[in-house]
């Protein structure tokens, strides 16, 4: 199960009050192809040069704003990190600083370009609605040079009644003798609950699952429980030209416990860190046969199949992952999800799945 929950309510301080929704953009005050320029040269360094050469001056400022915040997080993350030698007790914040510093820095950008390129008839409108039930099998597969290759099979189950989520899933790879068994809980007390549509795409979300996982190839079983909460930010929030773009943070902590085949248990509970960032774009409109959503996205958890990210030095493996996921759905209510990671191990994926209920 993926935790996809969104942060809003510290963009809203950062940003003052949200910009009303805006079915069509007006027509630019400045020549279009001026503002893509202006995008790109001084816009890659300073992040909303773009929308100001649009004369959209309100949402350059804010977009400048969140990119100054996001230099100030990574420099003082990157720093923390390299002069304490990347100390235990300092390794979680900085990398967590770091993280985020840099996801504001890309996700402005590319905000940026998207207002000022793509005019307003080509923009997607984002999903507002909650399903009551989905279903999904996912098949994947992963392969990389310490990572045995091999083909896992899962299922998940979600259902919703009102702001709570019941969520139940499953993955198997036999050759590897793995399976991984999981349940978990969701409140989300802001955003689109069934029968409840939210006014934009944002939510905010409160979680715990609770796993385990049988490594019957490498002779262990790991027991968990995560604890996350974060949330989706509808960016027209940002400004009316980013209307159908969206960004996601999600975070927390995993605490897992191992049981090895021989007899024994690890000395003590090991506590991850947690932590999801995607930038994302909407493509459809409301009534169009189908709609969807693609996001580029970091995630910093190493005990999936992707892994940590290998490098040279301390940074090696300190790292997450980078992908790249689709979600396409139909008005019948079957859609379909394909992913790809890379990590210590590439992996694809490809899903198959069904919604009853919330409408696209």
């Amino acid at each position: 199960m993926r935790h996809r929950l969104i942060i809003g309510v510290l963009a809203a301080a950062l940003l003052g009050a949200p910009v009303a929704h805006a079915d069509d953009e007006p027509p630019p005050k400045t020549p279009q192809p001026v503002a893509v320029v202006a995008a790109v040269v001084p816009g890659v360094l300073l992040h909303g040069s773009g929308h100001f050469a649009l004369g959209e001056k309100r949402t350059a400022y804010r977009l400048l704003a969140l990119d100054g915040a996001g230099l100030v997080a990574l420099v003082g993350g990157g720093a923390t990190f390299r002069l304490s030698g990347a100390a235990r007790n300092l390794a979680t914040p900085a990398v967590g600083a770091t993280l985020i510093g840099a996801s504001l820095l890309v996700g402005t950008w590319l905000a940026d370009l998207y207002g000022v390129v793509l005019p307003g008839s080509a923009k997607g409108d984002v999903l507002r609605t909650a399903p009551v039930l989905e279903a999904e099998m996912t098949t994947t597969y992963a392969a990389g040079p310490t990572v045995a290759a091999a083909l896992h099979v899962g299922t998940a189950v979600t259902a919703r009644l009102g702001p709570m989520a019941i969520e139940l899933g499953t993955n198997v790879a036999p050759a590897e003798r793995y399976d991984r068994v999981e349940a978990g809980l969701a409140y989300r007390p802001f955003g689109a609950t069934p029968g409840r549509p939210s006014a934009d795409g944002g939510f905010f979300e409160l979680g715990a699952v609770a796993s385990r996982v049988r490594h019957g190839a490498l002779g262990f079983d790991v027991t968990g429980v995560d604890l996350v909460t974060g949330g989706r930010l509808d960016l027209v929030t940002v400004g009316r030209t980013l209307r159908g773009t969206f960004a996601e943070l999600s975070g927390g902590a995993a605490v897992r416990s191992l049981t090895f085949d021989h007899g024994g248990t690890s000395a003590r509970p090991d506590l991850a860190l947690l932590l999801q960032l995607a930038f994302g774009v909407s493509f459809g409109r409301f009534g169009d046969p189908f709609r969807g959503e693609a996001k580029f996205y970091y995630d910093h958890r190493h005990d999936d199949d992707a892994g940590g990210i290998l490098g040279i030095g301390r940074v090696s493996g300190v790292f997450g992952h980078v992908g790249l996921s689709g979600l396409f759905l139909s008005r019948s209510g079957w859609g379909a999800r394909a992913y790809g990671e890379i990590g210590e191990a590439g992996v694809v994926g490809l899903s198959l799945l069904y919604r009853v209920g919330g409408g696209r």
